[in-house]
């Protein structure tokens, strides 16, 4: 929401001798950046994407990944973490290492706003009273963070907010529960996997801002009052938060006002975006996905087979390798729902394949497919 200008956070308190003394103080004195907790260097990330979680831990700049679990078999009670993602698993406890809950970005609802620069230690709390007007929910039913941008004039700033339904949320935190692990904040997926955290949407972590430590001051202001300079400083803070909330309650107001009276444009435009996000959502579920394609091949295959090479492209799959008996392959792929059109690509021939130190026979194949776009193969 783009609110009007606001007046000057202070008004005449900030003017005249008081004014002065104050900003030689902040001169004197000036606070730490106020900005957000530096992430961990090391960390674990539960990701919930695609009916799976998947577990990384990244350590400075090399990630691993553990492995994953379907999310319905886990529910169910029907599908256990493997080795390796229990191997992970018992690392990220033995270590103590914080744990990310990372939700697809696909659950999200992000919009922007604009809000005085004075509102930023109040952030969290300023956007919870506007939730409802920036995003389809009410701070009840989701869980929310905001983000600062860049600087709009001198007095204002750019926040990003980001919200998500709490079932969602609660769900994931449910799932991590089940695999042993408790994760100390949550967040969405944006590019990289394993990239440190920049949301923390329930607020578990602890305040995001600091505000600059209280300093003794130096010995000549000792000995001048220092019991009424540290009060007046401290009153004129609280003035400044309390002006900055009662600002945003004016600004929310005004912009109340104007939706109201825009309310059928809203509507228009907002039934026009999830028009938009249902074509985009169609047509990512029209696509098949390579790693739901290349688990179902190992879900499949004996063990006694060995791929050399996997392409997808599109929906038309591609793989060589070895196996025993290469005919046995065509029926086997074709009998599964996630693969039709399976024909060999040239004919297999014989060759002996190294294992140790002796050479077993085997045929080398050339096997194409047509994969199905369903994301949740068996």
């Amino acid at each position: 929401m783009n609110a009007a200008a606001a007046p000057e956070a202070g008004g005449g308190a900030g003017g005249g001798f008081l004014g002065w003394w104050l900003g030689e103080l902040e001169g004197l004195f000036p606070r730490r950046h106020a900005g957000r907790t530096k992430p961990p260097r090391r960390f674990a990330v539960l990701l919930l994407e695609a009916g799976r979680l998947h577990l990384l831990v990244r350590d400075g700049r090399r990630v691993r990944e553990y492995g994953s679990v379907e999310r319905l078999g886990l529910e169910e009670g029907a599908a256990g973490p493997r080795a390796a993602l229990a191997a992970g698993i018992a690392r990220v406890r033995r270590a103590g290492l914080p744990v990310v809950l990372r939700l697809s970005a696909d659950e999200a609802v992000v919009a922007e706003d604009v809000l005085p620069k004075a509102a930023l230690p109040d952030l969290r709390q300023i956007v919870g009273h506007k939730l409802d007007l920036l995003t389809p929910f009410t701070p009840a039913q989701a869980y929310f963070d905001a983000v600062p941008l860049d600087p709009v004039g001198r007095d204002r700033v750019g926040v990003v907010v980001v919200a998500v339904p709490k079932a969602k949320v609660e769900e994931g935190l449910r799932l991590a529960r089940t695999l042993g692990l408790a994760p100390a904040l949550v967040d969405i997926a944006d590019e990289g996997p394993a990239d440190p955290p920049q949301l923390d949407l329930t607020g578990t972590s602890g305040p995001k801002r600091r505000r600059g430590p209280s300093r003794l001051l130096l010995w000549p202001f000792l000995l001048l009052l220092p019991l009424a300079i540290g009060g007046a400083a401290f009153a004129y803070q609280d003035f400044k938060a309390r002006q900055a909330v009662l600002d945003e309650r004016g600004y929310f107001a005004a912009g109340l006002e104007r939706r109201v009276g825009n309310l059928p444009a809203l509507q228009e435009k907002l039934e026009r975006l999830r028009r938009e996000g249902g074509f985009i959502a169609r047509r990512r579920q029209g696509q098949p996905s390579a790693l739901v394609a290349l688990e179902t091949l190992s879900r499949l295959l004996p063990d006694d087979v060995w791929l050399d090479s996997f392409s997808l492209d599109g929906d038309r799959l591609a793989i060589t390798g070895y196996a025993p008996d290469a005919s046995e392959l065509v029926p086997l792929l074709e009998n599964a729902p996630a693969f039709a059109g399976v024909a060999f690509q040239a004919p297999s021939t014989r060759v002996e394949v190294s294992q140790g130190d002796r050479a077993v026979p085997a045929e080398r194949f050339s096997v194409s497919a047509k994969v199905s776009p369903r994301r949740d193969l068996r």
